[in-house]
């Protein structure tokens, strides 16, 4: 048995705290564990370009995986993201890209707390671009979903993260966008939604 440890979303931790660079992978003795991650939560989600540390056990697996289902790569999209990483541009990219979403994430936090019902309750994170809101008691989140729907507004209802169902009081929001005028509105309309929920 192996374990994968993903890592997509680890250069969104903005809220300092422990290195969030450590991994299991320190203590891993028996080479069980493969981290991977990808560049496309971060920098370009159209090259489709990750990394994975196998570890010895793993590694010729994965290149024989590897080149049984990639007929052909991208060689000059990896060669972009190369010379990005050795100019030591992608840390001032993730410096500037965590503050940003730092502040699109506290903004659509402080337009929920505005424009929802009273009891409605937030789960801020310290890292990462979603918010967890929990609907006042009686609301469902799958129903929030489908009338949020009717107005062109993207949620998550909370019950598909769950296996057996739980969290349908819940919503999560994206905020990897710029807050706008636009997002506010949607916002609003969400809350307003939400109150008949």
């Amino acid at each position: 048995m192996s374990i994968s440890q993903v890592r997509a979303r680890r250069s969104f931790g903005w809220c300092g705290g422990k290195n969030r660079d450590e991994t299991r992978c320190k203590t891993d003795r028996k080479d069980l564990v493969m981290t991977c991650s990808s560049f496309s939560k971060t920098l370009a989600a159209g090259f489709r370009i990750g990394w994975v540390i196998p570890g010895k056990r793993f590694k010729e697996k994965i290149l024989r995986l590897k080149a049984a289902t990639t007929v052909a790569t991208a060689s000059s999209d990896q060669y972009i993201i190369a010379h990005f990483l050795s100019e030591g541009a992608y840390e001032r990219h993730l410096r500037k890209l965590r503050t940003a979403v730092k502040n699109q994430l506290i903004r659509t936090a402080l337009a929920v707390q505005k424009y929802f019902p009273e009891d409605t309750r937030l789960s801020i994170p310290k890292g990462g671009a979603l918010l967890w809101i929990q609907l006042p008691s009686g609301a469902d989140g799958l129903n929030l979903y489908q009338k949020a729907l009717e107005h062109k507004i993207s949620i998550l209802p909370g019950m598909v993260c769950s296996a057996d169902g739980q969290f349908t009081r819940y919503i999560r929001i994206g905020c990897g966008h710029p807050f706008t005028e636009t997002i506010e509105k949607g916002i609003q309309t969400l809350g307003k939604l939400a109150g008949e929920a």
